[in-house]
């Protein structure tokens, strides 16, 4: 085969121990509709069951599907060997980042107490996943770091994420995501 067949990736899928809730969190969060829910399945526990939302027309964004998690344990952040790891975390793009972290704890989300980027907030929504709002400048601005190799969103505008080489963090700068992360993989906040 010279050519790999067609693959699109359109949903991301969180694991909760209550997934109806969970959606109804992001969902009042980011104003994204609920497009499908599923009760509990007979002989589970009530908190079982499937959601789904989309973002509205105008807006970019994959599918989230929330599916319960018999055993779900919270991730630590930032990670701790032996403990839960984060495995994903959703990236949100914000333009008033006062405003939007005000609004997710508002909505039910904590901030996180380790912060270790000026233009992100890591928060934790109410099942525990970490998941990061960051400032969205326009191309250009002062402040804009620029994204090399960076994803291009729905609307065409290129998916923003700062640069994390020589970056503070945890009260020291690292050069890599890799330094940053104590399991050697991913990053740990952006």
């Amino acid at each position: 085969m010279t050519q790999p067949p067609r693959m699109d990736v359109t949903s991301v899928t969180i694991g909760a121990p209550d997934p109806r809730a969970l959606a109804a969190f992001y969902a009042r969060m980011l104003d994204w509709p609920i497009a499908v829910e599923e009760p509990a399945r007979p002989g589970c526990p009530p908190e079982d069951g499937w959601a789904q939302m989309s973002p509205p027309a105008g807006k970019t964004g994959p599918t989230l599907n929330f599916e319960y998690e018999a055993a779900y344990s919270p991730p630590v952040w930032p990670s701790e060997a032996g403990r839960q790891h984060i495995t994903a975390h959703l990236d949100i793009a914000v333009e008033d980042l006062e405003a939007a972290v005000a609004w997710a704890v508002e909505s039910g989300a904590a901030v996180a107490s380790c912060q270790p980027q000026e233009d992100v907030r890591v928060m934790l929504d109410p099942a525990g996943h970490p998941f990061c709002l960051f400032l969205d400048l326009p191309p250009g601005a002062a402040g804009r770091r620029e994204n090399r190799g960076q994803p291009v969103g729905g609307d065409g505008r290129a998916v923003t994420r700062p640069d994390l080489r020589a970056q503070p963090f945890g009260g020291r700068t690292v050069r890599s995501v890799a330094e940053q992360a104590p399991d050697g993989f991913g990053d740990p906040g952006r």
